[in-house]
């Protein structure tokens, strides 16, 4: 199975890419706010809920979204992840909603 890569965010010290699947969980996690893993199998309904945990969990360990609460099954977008913050503000800037010019 090849990964297709949609973004890639580079950075002196390492290089992170979003594939496909993982920027659709974001998307829903930007549109509900709290979202669950039912909400993601809508989303890819040929995945077994396993390899919707498995995704959820890389996305966790890329700081990408955290839970909700403590052991909680709820996640939530989160920007302590720079790179993810970085392409935000690289995309903001080149569409022209940012007053600092390069």
């Amino acid at each position: 199975m090849q990964l297709q890569c949609r973004y890639v965010f580079t950075t002196t010290v390492t290089q992170i890419a979003i594939t496909d699947t993982e920027a659709k969980i974001l998307k829903v996690a930007v549109q509900k706010q709290v979202f669950q893993a039912a909400h993601i199998s809508e989303i890819l309904p040929g995945k077994i809920p396993a390899e919707i945990s498995r995704i959820l969990r890389r996305l966790k360990d890329k700081k990408m979204i955290i839970a909700a609460e403590d052991k909680a099954r709820k996640y939530l977008l989160s920007f302590h992840n720079s790179y993810l913050l970085r392409g935000i503000i690289k995309a903001l800037g080149e569409n022209g909603f940012l007053p600092i010019k390069d």
